[in-house]
């Protein structure tokens, strides 16, 4: 928003000044905004936002200078072919829906003193039209309903949480030797946004509490990253934490990877007669290959590493958690989980 106020402020004036009576072809101001400036879209709500308000700033700014000799235009495409859409096959292969970036110029530079407001690309425009019927989603349903020709997305909506889903290739559970899974009652399964993956994570955890009840692991926060390289943190999931503990440092993976395997170390039921804990810590694995160790308790033993299938990464997380039982009882917290594998 800043640049977009900077640009036109430094910009501006030039153009008004290099106005001539015979001519009021002063220049021309072309803003790019997004379809998402339109629709909300949840877990994208600050990019929506900061569209809104170049598409606003734009639309008034061309008002304001009509008849002055300066064209101000507003492109609000889908989504185009570049640097930031290479983290999925679907976003990272142009085609009529999909241009490239140098097609999507051309034919928006076409559009220049034609259109005040535009997506700036004949499809896109086609799109708008057909997702503007009554059976859209108010919220980021433009965007499910274009997709779900090719996708299983669908919105669901709870009381607390809107949010996408996306039907995972697969699900990574720790193998249940402990029995402790009956303990707990499975929370709402959340998942990163369309077409991100989790990149990093962290626990949180109760440290030994020595002569007092010990809960070790009470929630896991997967950090969900748009793109590879050039891909952006769009933000975190989790699904039911327990009220113990403090949140570890964020494990991260090196940049461009994506988390696609996990190890439980959990604790028998039986372990202990007073405080037994369940599950303990968690190792994730990265593409590359690389192990990163959430930091939590030493009790119980690690199970087998569960890992994605290829082409795919995780994408959503389901906690299995104890709700507390009480003075002078044990509790257990985050008893085990399970965690969503999606097409890359």
């Amino acid at each position: 928003m800043a640049s977009v106020l900077m640009m036109t402020r430094l910009v501006l004036p030039g153009m008004m000044s290099g106005r001539s009576s015979s001519s009021k072809a002063g220049g021309a101001i072309v803003n790019l905004a997004s379809v998402l400036a339109y629709y909300p879209l949840p877990h994208f709500g600050v990019y929506c936002a900061t569209k809104a308000f170049v598409k606003s700033f734009s639309e008034s700014l061309r008002w304001e200078l009509s008849g002055m000799g300066v064209t101000v235009q507003t492109l609000t495409p889908f989504v185009v072919t570049t640097n930031m859409t290479d983290y999925t096959k679907f976003t990272a292969t142009h085609g009529v829906l999909i241009p490239s970036a140098s097609t999507y110029v051309t034919c928006a530079l076409s559009t220049l003193g034609h259109a005040g407001c535009t997506t700036g690309y004949w499809p896109h425009g086609l799109q708008v039209r057909l997702e503007s019927s009554d059976d859209v989603d108010d919220v980021g349903g433009v965007v499910v309903k274009a997709r779900q020709t090719t996708t299983t997305t669908r919105i669901i909506t709870t009381t607390t949480h809107t949010s996408f889903y996306r039907a995972p290739v697969a699900l990574l559970a720790p193998d249940d030797v402990t029995g402790a899974s009956m303990w707990g009652d499975w929370g709402p399964n959340q998942q990163c946004p369309e077409f991100t993956f989790a990149s990093a994570f962290s626990l949180k955890v109760e440290n030994n509490q020595i002569m007092f009840d010990s809960t070790a692991l009470n929630g896991v926060s997967l950090v969900c990253r748009a793109g590879r390289r050039h891909g952006s943190v769009v933000g975190n999931v989790t699904s039911t934490v327990a009220p113990w503990g403090k949140w570890k440092a964020t494990r991260e993976c090196l940049p461009g990877e994506f988390l696609v395997g996990m190890q439980v170390r959990m604790e028998g039921m039986s372990a202990s007669l007073l405080d037994n804990t369940a599950t303990n810590d968690l190792n994730m694995s990265c593409e590359g290959g690389g192990v990163l160790n959430g930091g939590g308790e030493k009790w119980g033993s690690w199970g087998k590493w569960k890992k994605c299938p290829r082409g795919s990464a995780i994408c959503g997380i389901t906690t299995n958690v104890q709700e507390p039982q009480g003075p002078m009882l044990d509790d257990l917290a985050l008893v085990t989980l399970r965690m969503d594998c999606c097409s890359l």
